[in-house]
C-alpha cells in the first residue's frame, strides 16, 4: 500500500471519475486505474462498482474512505509541523535580569509565542561572575564585559509606607521626613540598594535599616504591616502595590534608568530578541 495510491483513491472516490483524477495528478488514466486495482487486490475487496464507463464508490469504498481521509490528514499535518519547525528560528538566548523582572518576563513570554523554538537561559543573580558570557544584561549599572547599551526604562523610585504610617497623608516626601524611619530594603548587592544608598549620601541621611529582603513580595508585606518603609520602583513593580500601602514621590530623588546591555556579536536568536525589545519599547513610547 503506497501513499500515492491512497491519494489516487481519495480523489477518485470524491469525483467517481478516474479520468479527472489522472488529470489532477498529471498521469495517464491507466496509471490511476491500475493503481487502484492493485489496492483492491491487496485488500481482497472491490472499492468501486464498475458499470461500463462509469464507476461508483460502493459500501466497502465508503468505509475505507473514512479512515483514509483521517490518515492522510494526519500525515499532512505532520509534514506541515516538521516544515514549520525547521523553518522557525532556533537557538538559545542567555539573559541576566538584575531589575525590571516583570517587564522583561512579559517580553519573553510574548516573544516565545512568536518564536517557540528559541530557548532562554535566565539568571537573576545580583552579582554574576560571568556577566560577559550573557547575550543581554538588564541593569541600571554597567556590567562587566564589552557591552553596548540601549535605554530601556526610566522610572521614579517612590517611598512605600503603610496607611497606618503618618507619612501616608503626605503628597511628597522630603529627606527630613524619613531621617528617623526604619527601612526595609533589598540586599546590599542589589542595584536598588545602591541607588538608595547614593541618594542618602547626597541628602546627608543615615537611614536605619531593620530588614533586608530579596523578595519584593515580602518587602511589600512587611511594609503593609508597618514594620518599616520601603522603596517602590514605579514601573518595575507596577501592579504589585498593596491596598494597605501608599506610594509617595520623594523630593529630589533622581529617576532610575534601566538599560538593555547587549553583546553586539549577535546570533540569529539574540538578534531577533534585540529587535523585538526595541520594537516593543518604541510602541510603548
Amino acid at each position: 500500500m503506497e501513499l500515492l495510491q491512497l491519494k489516487y483513491f481519495c480523489d477518485a472516490a470524491e469525483s467517481e471519475n478516474f479520468s479527472q483524477t489522472a488529470s489532477k495528478f498529471s498521469v495517464p488514466q491507466s496509471a490511476v486505474s491500475q493503481s487502484i486495482k492493485r489496492l483492491e487486490n491487496e485488500l481482497s475487496i472491490e472499492l468501486f462498482d464498475r458499470n461500463k464507463n462509469k464507476i461508483e464508490l460502493n459500501e466497502n469504498g465508503f468505509a475505507f474512505l473514512h479512515h483514509i481521509r483521517i490518515a492522510l490528514n494526519e500525515i499532512e499535518q505532520g509534514c506541515e509541523e516538521i516544515k514549520r519547525k525547521n523553518s522557525e528560528a532556533h537557538g538559545n538566548i542567555k539573559i541576566l535580569i538584575k531589575n525590571n523582572r516583570r517587564y522583561i518576563t512579559d517580553c519573553i513570554a510574548e516573544f516565545k509565542k512568536k518564536y517557540p523554538y528559541i530557548s532562554f537561559t535566565i539568571s537573576h543573580e545580583s552579582i554574576a561572575k560571568n556577566e560577559s558570557d550573557f547575550d543581554f544584561v538588564i541593569s541600571d549599572s554597567q556590567p562587566n564585559g564589552n557591552f553596548k547599551k540601549r535605554e530601556l526604562i526610566k522610572e521614579r523610585i517612590l517611598l512605600s509606607v503603610s496607611k497606618d504610617n503618618p507619612l501616608s497623608s503626605k503628597s511628597i516626601i522630603k529627606a527630613e521626613d524619613i531621617s528617623d524611619e526604619k527601612f526595609i530594603l533589598m540586599p546590599k548587592s542589589s542595584n536598588l540598594f545602591n541607588y538608595f544608598n547614593e541618594f542618602c549620601k547626597n541628602q546627608n541621611i543615615n537611614p536605619s535599616i531593620t530588614i533586608f529582603c530579596d523578595d519584593p513580595f515580602y518587602i511589600r508585606k512587611y511594609t503593609a504591616i508597618n514594620l518599616g518603609v520601603s522603596l517602590f520602583p514605579e514601573f518595575s513593580w507596577k501592579g504589585l502595590a498593596y491596598n494597605e500601602t501608599v506610594n509617595i514621590p520623594i523630593e529630589n530623588a533622581p529617576e532610575r534608568t534601566s538599560y538593555l546591555f547587549y553583546n553586539s556579536t549577535f546570533n540569529n536568536a539574540s538578534k531577533l530578541f534585540f529587535d523585538f525589545i526595541n520594537l516593543k519599547k518604541s510602541k510603548k513610547v
